[in-house]
């Protein structure tokens, strides 16, 4: 196991990869690098990225996700919106 779980569940992607911020203001962003930031007593890793709206920028990697992984989340979350639409409309009734 590495020194944080972010590098066990995903590999950092390759320079100039598109990849989605998962926090607000979310969206694609271009990878730069990834780097380790000490925080207390371990490392997290950070990447740097440039952002459309925030421009350049760096932020634990934990915020971001493969461009496959937001798509296959969106799905689910979609997926779940309109089984509890049908569910209170099917109440309504």
């Amino acid at each position: 196991m590495s020194k944080n779980m972010e590098e066990d569940i995903w590999k950092p992607p390759a320079e100039g990869d598109l990849i989605w911020q998962q926090r607000m203001p979310g969206g694609t962003c271009i990878f730069l690098d990834a780097y380790p930031v000490q925080e207390g007593d371990r490392y997290e890793t950070y990447y740097r990225v440039l952002h459309p709206i925030e421009g350049l920028i760096n932020d634990p990697a934990y915020y971001y996700s493969s461009i496959e992984e937001a798509i296959e989340y969106g799905k689910k979350q979609l997926t779940w919106e309109n089984e509890q639409w049908k569910k209170r409309h099917e109440k309504e009734k």
